[in-house]
């Protein structure tokens, strides 16, 4: 019924830390190798962890949107109901996946469901936790300020994101704040009141290395996305603003003001 789905990236440790933190969620895991200059299924023994795993690999790397889409073609193919996003590095909090269930089969409207998440640095020390709204109504006012919901603490329904074609190659590096707004003209959206993952705050992440291409492109989904409203006017104001500070100073901030 659910399956993880992770790309990955010559990470090899920071995977093992991820599956070790999945052995007890009843889910299992795609991971999509997009073009590790040593392959993963040659590194990685999927009888060791419990649970079934599947590798996929692309020949080259092409971009986590490519190798996300690459996933869910798969998941279709194999009939998951349910996907639960993680990354490498990220640690799923044990309870998470009964959780997203539960509240998904409690009401089928909702289609996207994620959660709060305790940050933690590269060596996993308790910086903050992100306690993103909860409700539907004001997460759907609140995108345009910022992405409500961690990519990697969400839990997606498979026909849902099969029926907005998957994550869009247009908007790089913000693909999932993109795919989030689309999912949300199909159905319901929360997140749950309680931290689902520990998120690494890593020097070499997507929104840390790409910075400006996300925050440029992220300002492209919020004009996609355009409507008559302050919320709509502030967010792209905001956001505009954001290319002038780099992630070290809004982390700061963030982690001082809760």
């Amino acid at each position: 019924m659910v399956c993880y789905l992770i790309p990955y990236f010559n990470c090899y440790d920071d995977l093992i830390l991820t599956l070790l933190s999945l052995k007890d969620d009843s889910a299992d895991v795609v991971i999509v190798d997009d073009g590790s200059s040593v392959s993963l299924s040659s590194q990685l023994d999927v009888n060791q962890f419990g649970m079934k795993i599947h590798v996929l690999e692309l020949e080259k790397n092409r971009g986590i949107e490519t190798a996300l889409n690459r996933g869910l073609q798969f998941i279709y193919q194999q009939g998951y109901r349910y996907i639960a996003r993680i990354d490498c590095g990220d640690l799923s909090m044990p309870g998470r996946i009964a959780a997203q269930v539960a509240a998904m089969e409690a009401d089928e409207e909702i289609v996207l469901c994620g959660g709060w998440a305790d940050y933690v640095n590269e060596e996993y020390e308790f910086l903050f936790t992100n306690k993103v709204p909860t409700d539907d109504s004001s997460l759907r006012k609140q995108m345009f300020l910022n992405n409500m919901f961690i990519h990697p603490a969400v839990m997606i329904r498979a026909d849902a994101i099969k029926q907005i074609g998957g994550y869009p190659t247009n908007r790089k590096a913000a693909e999932d704040y993109a795919v989030f707004f689309k999912l949300m003209q199909l159905g319901k959206v929360k997140n749950l009141p309680q931290s689902l993952i520990r998120y690494v705050v890593s020097s070499a992440s997507i929104s840390s290395q790409k910075r400006n291409e996300q925050v440029k492109n992220r300002i492209m989904v919020i004009w996609d996305n355009r409507a008559c409203s302050l919320h709509f006017a502030y967010g792209l104001m905001r956001s505009c603003l954001l290319l002038a500070f780099p992630r070290t100073v809004t982390m700061k901030l963030r982690s001082l003001l809760r």
